[in-house]
């Protein structure tokens, strides 16, 4: 068959080689995922990936399917984060929303874990309240969906943030802020371990109830 007839025949996307290639680009885009550890690249990254996804239902199925391990296993809450909005993207078949602007790239990420769906709420009131007090969040994370990462709830109140980070003052407003709403003095967790925390973010970790 003539190759241009060929084309004309498939829908863009759909051709064999085309597929293939589609998906070395999703594999190699998920094998990213799991390994940069700054959450404004992983953005950049879930995006294309996104959008590479939608071209085809099968392709968005595998991709989610992948993502849908990564909030599963992972231990990295950023992750974690950024695979839900990637998968609630690939089911409406939009596109994900791409990094900050520049003027918001100096902007230490934050996010909030709970410990099971009944602190969902809890966790999204006091996204609100930092919100208010100009401290972004990225979402809040619930445990349990985690199955397989085996990370436990603390029984206080507690922040984690990278030990030895210069951002003392917006570690003190972080904590200020979560006091005034929650009425709890967090422990503040110094975490050397990129593995347990990706370096340049915040969590807010809510207690067992």
């Amino acid at each position: 068959m003539d190759r241009n007839w060929s084309f004309i025949n498939n829908k863009a996307g759909e051709n064999p080689a085309d597929q293939k290639q589609l998906h070395v680009g999703l594999q190699i885009k998920l094998a990213l995922l799991s390994l940069v550890q700054d959450y404004r690249r992983l953005q950049e990254i879930a995006a294309g990936l996104v959008e590479l996804a939608n071209t085809s239902p099968k392709l968005s199925q595998f991709v989610s399917d992948q993502l849908d391990m990564f909030v599963i296993s992972s231990q990295r809450t950023p992750l974690r984060m950024i695979a839900k909005f990637a998968m609630a993207s690939l089911n409406a078949g939009n596109s994900l929303p791409r990094a900050a602007d520049e003027g918001r790239k100096t902007i230490s990420p934050v996010f909030i874990v709970a410990a099971d769906e009944s602190q969902q709420m809890q966790g999204e009131t006091l996204a609100h309240a930092l919100e208010e007090n100009g401290i972004t969040t990225h979402g809040v994370d619930v445990l349990n969906n985690a199955k397989e990462a085996k990370s436990i709830a603390p029984e206080k109140l507690e922040i984690r943030f990278p030990k030895g980070t210069n951002e003392d003052a917006f570690l003190s407003r972080l904590a200020e802020t979560v006091k005034k709403f929650t009425g709890e003095e967090p422990n503040l967790v110094g975490v050397t371990n990129p593995n347990d925390l990706d370096p340049g973010t915040y969590e807010i970790w809510l207690s067992k109830r």
